[in-house]
């Protein structure tokens, strides 16, 4: 199932994606207060919700504290349940039409490419389309109108993590982060799925010689993208 022909819908829905530790949470902080200055209603969620239902039990999976089912052992499609219910969960309510803007820090896509990657160790289009039907078509859950990958090297991303606040599910990497070939092939898959994909665009966290770019030239760069989609005025 291609996702590049869902037509402009009001509210806009934007979705940042990335492995962890690229920056999202700083750089949806920042595109929300963007937004929000050029006075525009606009509605942030983090997905996974670790205090819901479905966010509590991701969590504990994340952390490998579990004994025997782990989020890197457990059905891949079981997996996928627990994020796309997570997702149900906390916007079967919604009253979209009080917002202009919905701005998600990671969305479908993320649960696409994980779980993709820990199935098959690279592309798998089948299963990659078989999350989209699940979450868009049998869930009913919005389809967003860009995508934004926050491109950074595994290395870089791992070691950004290990520099946050500790979280509420795990101390230190999570049981993903902790492998680096399963973030090497997720970072593979977004790249390959942008080639195809017209609503999945790619913004580089670095420089030309491999080194972190400021919080507010990523910004930059990732509203230019926006607008260059017709998406921002």
């Amino acid at each position: 199932m291609s996702t590049n022909t869902q037509p402009l819908q009001s509210p806009i829905i934007l979705a940042l994606e990335g492995l962890d530790g690229s920056g999202k949470t700083v750089q949806s902080s920042l595109l929300y207060t963007h937004i929000k200055s050029l006075g525009k209603q606009i509605l942030m969620l983090d997905f996974p919700q670790y205090e819901s239902f479905f966010g509590v039990e991701i969590g504990k999976m994340l952390s490998g504290n579990q004994s025997g089912i782990t989020a890197m052992n457990v059905d891949t499609k079981s997996m996928c349940l627990w994020y796309a219910l997570d997702r149900w969960n906390t916007l079967s309510n919604q009253n979209w039409q009080d917002y202009d803007y919905i701005l998600f820090n990671r969305y479908t896509l993320s649960n696409a490419v994980y779980q993709t990657a820990r199935q098959y160790h690279g592309m798998n289009q089948d299963f990659i389309n078989w999350v989209f039907k699940l979450e868009y078509e049998q869930l009913h859950l919005p389809i967003p109108n860009l995508y934004i990958f926050l491109e950074t090297p595994v290395k870089d991303s791992r070691d950004n993590v290990l520099k946050k606040e500790e979280r509420s599910y795990v101390k230190g990497l999570d049981i993903y982060e902790q492998s680096s070939s399963l973030l090497s092939c997720c970072r593979q898959i977004y790249l390959t799925l942008a080639e195809t994909e017209t609503n999945i665009k790619i913004v580089s966290c670095c420089d030309e010689a491999g080194h972190m770019l400021p919080p507010e030239r990523i910004q930059e760069q990732i509203i230019s993208t926006i607008r260059k989609c017709g998406l921002l005025l």
